[in-house]
């Protein structure tokens, strides 16, 4: 056999891309040419598996040898090639028998060994899930490919093993599955600190059953920021499918990576740029930014109006669509950015305009120029946003355990009616108005009309919420008293 192919895949983004790896041996002047959109490390492969080959007790082909990588539009980087390479050079050789359907990733030392490689759970997440096929991988990263729950992972150490394994598949050891990290939640404020704000209490409630964007409002002191920051307590822990999702930005961003059911949680300084707010490129490889790193977790922005203004306007596209596509220095990928936003901002620069008992001296212009900070195509995208006011009672919000076992309970509710919606951006129920009870919808569409406000995206907000509302109260169907609170929670 003078062609072979072999299975692998690289990094690409936060995801992985399969890569086939094709040999082909012919006649002619002994040489390596390596093909397919490759940069310095992959073509130096040709060096490094050729000493891998012959140290391990192989014979390297005496022949013109091409090595091609598909699909050849797709960039691959690192040496995580490494291994397909040579054991494809080998089965066109006939060294060694077809390998079928196996996968194999990994970077060759000149003795043979086989060493590891980054971006493991990219990989193993971006792999199609339903196609066969065991994966090789270096025993350094078999732990993290372990937590892959879809195809066998196999360790190995070194080229002469990896092909006694391949020979004899019955020799073949497992990597043990690895369990969730089951995390508290990041912050470990209560809820209970919340004092004489019910309302507020209930909207933060509603906005974590259904995954609301908030915006509370008000001047200093009313409890925005303390809402705010204990809301991401109030969401259920990450499934297997979300926290690898999770750990895969974490990995793309260089920190450290931990497979746990803990919420992400950011809360950016008002200073934070437009590019670390959606991501950069550094050298060839995309930088996640802020949503990214709130992906499936809570992004906080407190004193949002105190952001930049093109820093708030890059929140608009994910908001709705939960990813976002960056372009840098000739490099593009698409980041995952499911993530829930929480926004806090005073009603003016002194924070005392409609306040009770306040002494607001900003003229009505400032006023207007600090309103109009957050657009309103951005406030557009918020579904709850709630004005705040000086609390007059003294009584403490529910305790962070008690709401959250009322958010997993909604979920459920709205699980049993709406399957399809449990892992999107509204799990407790769609925007459609003809989903819901005909005195419901016509009670919505009168109010829509009769507050002059509304485009679809409104109108679609209030929907949802109105499930939401139905879901926390454990009802099968929303009713007008849902729809009316939906309504008061829009704003």
């Amino acid at each position: 056999m003078s062609l072979a192919e072999v299975r692998s895949c690289v990094r690409s983004g936060v995801s992985g891309q399969p890569v086939g790896v094709q040999a082909h041996l012919a006649s002619g002047l002994p040489r390596v040419a390596i093909l397919g959109s490759t940069d310095v490390a992959v073509n130096e492969a040709r060096d490094r598996v050729r000493s891998a080959i012959v140290n391990s007790g192989f014979t390297w082909p005496d022949a013109r040898i091409t090595v091609s990588l598909a699909p050849a539009t797709t960039s691959k980087r690192g040496a995580g090639l490494d291994v397909a390479v040579a054991i494809a050079v080998l089965v066109a050789d006939e060294q060694i028998e077809p390998v079928g359907d196996a996968i194999l990733v990994g970077e060759l030392g000149l003795d043979g060994s086989i060493r590891s490689v980054p971006g493991a759970i990219a990989m193993s997440h971006g792999l199609d899930r339903d196609s066969p096929g065991t994966v090789f991988v270096p025993a350094a990263d078999a732990g993290v490919w372990a937590w892959s729950r879809s195809r066998r992972v196999v360790p190995v150490t070194s080229l002469t093993e990896l092909v006694d394994w391949l020979r004899r598949p019955e020799r073949q050891v497992e990597a043990p599955r690895r369990r969730l990290c089951e995390e508290p939640s990041p912050v470990g404020a209560d809820m209970s600190d919340v004092v004489g704000q019910p309302a507020a209490v209930r909207a933060a409630l509603t906005a974590a059953a259904g995954r609301h964007h908030i915006l509370f409002t008000g001047p200093p002191g009313v409890g925005k920021s303390m809402l705010a920051h204990r809301l991401a307590g109030l969401l259920p822990a990450l499934s297997p499918d979300e926290a690898l999702e999770s750990a895969a930005v974490a990995e793309a961003c260089g920190d450290e990576v931990r497979l746990s059911t803990r919420v992400p949680f950011q809360t950016p300084h008002h200073s934070a740029s437009h590019v670390a707010m959606v991501g950069s490129a550094r050298g060839t490889e995309v930088q996640p930014g802020l949503i990214s790193r709130s992906h499936r977790g809570v992004l906080v922005l407190d004193e949002a109006p105190e952001f930049r203004r093109e820093t708030l306007e890059s929140l608009r596209q994910p908001l709705e669509s939960g990813s976002i596509t960056v372009a840098r220095a000739g490099v593009t990928a698409q980041l995952p950015a499911c993530f829930q936003l929480v926004a806090t901002a005073n009603p003016c620069p002194c924070g005392q305009h409609g306040a009770r008992d306040g002494d607001c001296r900003c003229p009505a212009l400032s006023v207007q120029r600090y309103e109009a900070r957050l657009s309103a195509p951005l406030l557009d995208r918020i579904d709850i946003n709630l004005r705040l006011d000086r609390p007059r009672s003294t009584q403490p919000a529910p305790p962070t355990t008690e709401l959250a076992e009322r958010v997993v309970r909604a979920r459920e509710c709205a699980r049993e009616r709406w399957p399809q919606l449990a892992s999107t951006m509204t799990p407790c129920g769609p925007g459609d108005p003809a989903t819901l009870p005909e005195a419901v919808r016509t009670f919505l569409e009168q109010e829509r009309w009769r507050r002059r406000g509304g485009g679809e995206r409104r109108h679609a907000a209030a929907v949802r919420l109105t499930w939401t509302l139905a879901a926390l109260d454990g009802c099968e169907s929303p009713s007008l008293e849902h729809a009316s609170d939906a309504l008061r929670l829009r704003g």
